[in-house]
């Protein structure tokens, strides 16, 4: 079993390194930001600049300067602003990605203890197959974690104020796939010999 866990690891690690390297390639540019992310950075270039005081007795100590200190950023004006943003996306994705991979490792791992243990009381072929119903449960499970994630990244970090539509989209896609293959692969790699039945499909291709 420990070696079926192993596998599995290794499955999810390498799902999550091709899911990072997408999600880098992808947020590259600041298109991935929403359109109000973008206006709101222009709008700090087209703000005017606060009026010079005037001179005379009654200026010549300057104001206290009351508001918060900016963060700084790479670059100037709306430049740095976008950069800030759009690293603060990339991290945030990485972060969902990691988040959608474990839930998948999680739901896999599950279902490996599951068979192992079923492997002992089998008789048959038909028995063989008795997991696919607990494989198919598994699946709905890191559906369900892994959507919990994005509901937590997207609404509570933000990350759909952030990110243009498209990219939200298409990041989610990207999780729910590869998360999915990850799934797929780790159970089928993972499973004894006389288990494999209960993965859907597996039999016809590997005999």
């Amino acid at each position: 079993m420990l070696k079926a866990f192993a596998i599995s690891a290794v499955v999810f690690i390498v799902m999550f390194a091709i899911l990072a390297g997408l999600v880098i390639l992808r947020t590259s540019d600041s298109r991935v930001l929403s359109q109000a992310i973008l206006d709101k950075a222009m709008a700090q270039d087209a703000a005017p600049a606060p009026a010079a005081a005037a001179s005379g007795p009654a200026s010549a100590a300057p104001a206290l300067d009351t508001s918060p200190p900016q963060a700084s950023a790479p670059g100037t004006g709306s430049e740095g602003t976008i950069e800030l943003y759009r690293k603060q996306a990339r991290s945030e994705l990485l972060i969902l990605c990691g988040l959608a991979m474990f839930a998948g490792f999680i739901a896999a791992a599950s279902w490996l203890v599951f068979i192992f243990g079923r492997a002992k009381e089998v008789v048959g072929i038909l028995g063989s197959a008795s997991g696919m119903g607990a494989w198919f449960g598994g699946f709905l499970a890191f559906v369900v974690l892994g959507a919990l994630a994005g509901v937590y990244e997207l609404k509570f970090q933000n990350l759909a104020t952030i990110l243009a539509s498209e990219a939200t989209v298409t990041v989610i896609l990207l999780c729910f796939a590869v998360g999915a293959i990850g799934y797929y692969l780790s159970t089928a790699f993972g499973a004894p010999k006389l288990m494999r039945p209960s993965v859907p499909l597996l039999t016809l291709m590997i005999r």
